[in-house]
């Protein structure tokens, strides 16, 4: 397995440094990353920008410094019901899979339904059809320029791996394939998180990791009375709740070969200075390989 730092730990989107995809390679490329996934919007690879011209460049930058662009980040939102935005949709993927091609890069990541909440009149059900209905109409553009879409995993439509699962199954071709991002499943248990590697297997193709804690937070009103609940605040990798050693056995135990690809999306503990991102990136990528080492080695599962 390889490691991968995220641009948009460097993307200004939760008051961090802002740097360019040049500056973030030669940052991973330092601190002994294998490569960079690149955030597919501004401030960093807009498909509205980020022309042949413009990503060759970089492209060459990346193999004269032996680093490799193990995905592009794309952001798809395939919830919509009008027909004029979802056709806005499948432009936008249709030019981030060209972008992906000029990078030189092999995995374009897509969501389902975006990041946000559902819009009104939509279920989950409803939202998945959608994503289904969609995904089928860009798998020929993606296969004729050599390039795997890979669903991940995220709220509001994809919150498990089952639900990931679904969609795949039915677009029904090779082309779509999963990105599995344990912080983000409902359930972050360790035999959820393991059931969930199982389940996807040889369908994962890239990762994401991250790490938090739970604090409570302010009651929240429900019928009958009220319920605490928990805001997740995150911190720096193998510092929360996530059970990563066991995560990454999975990962070895299903033939995983990709990257792993740490992001830094959330505001963190010492605030969003360069030299806090750097260290706290730094530290990761420390982290992750002890996990990657151990679970080759067969070691025995830990929470960390």
């Amino acid at each position: 397995m390889k490691v991968a730092l995220h641009t948009i730990s460097y993307g200004g989107f939760w008051g961090q440094k802002v740097l360019s995809v040049e500056e973030i390679i030669g940052k991973a490329k330092a601190f002994g990353y294998d490569g960079i996934e690149i955030v597919a919007k501004r401030p960093h690879a807009s498909p509205l920008e980020w022309t042949r011209e413009k990503c060759l460049p970089v492209r060459d930058l990346l193999a004269k410094s032996g680093m490799t662009c193990f995905a592009v980040a794309g952001y798809t939102d395939f919830t919509n019901p009008g027909t004029e935005f979802r056709d806005k949709e499948l432009l936008y993927l249709r030019e981030a899979i060209r972008m992906t091609k000029d990078l030189g890069c092999k995995i374009l990541r897509v969501f389902a339904g975006g990041m946000g909440a559902l819009r009104e009149g939509v279920n989950n059900r409803v939202a998945r059809e959608k994503a289904i209905e969609q995904l089928k109409a860009a798998v020929p553009w993606a296969a004729d320029a050599g390039i795997t879409l890979a669903l991940q995993n995220h709220p509001p439509v994809t919150n498990c791996p089952e639900d990931v699962l679904e969609i795949i199954e039915g677009v029904g071709s090779p082309v779509l394939q999963a990105v599995i991002d344990a912080p983000l499943f409902a359930d972050v248990s360790e035999d959820t998180v393991v059931a969930g590697v199982k389940l996807l297997g040889k369908r994962i193709v890239h990762v994401h990791t991250s790490d938090y804690v739970l604090r409570p937070s302010n009651p929240y009103p429900v019928p009958g009375g009220s319920i605490r609940g928990f805001a997740t605040r995150y911190v720096p990798l193998g510092e929360g709740c996530l059970p990563f050693a066991a995560y990454v056995k999975a990962l070895h135990d299903v033939g995983f070969q990709g990257a792993l690809a740490y992001e830094m999306c959330s505001f963190l503990p010492g605030g969003g200075s360069e030299a806090n991102l750097d260290k706290i990136a730094k530290a990761a990528l420390a982290t992750t390989r002890k996990w990657i080492a151990d679970a080759a080695k067969g070691g025995k599962k830990a929470k960390k």
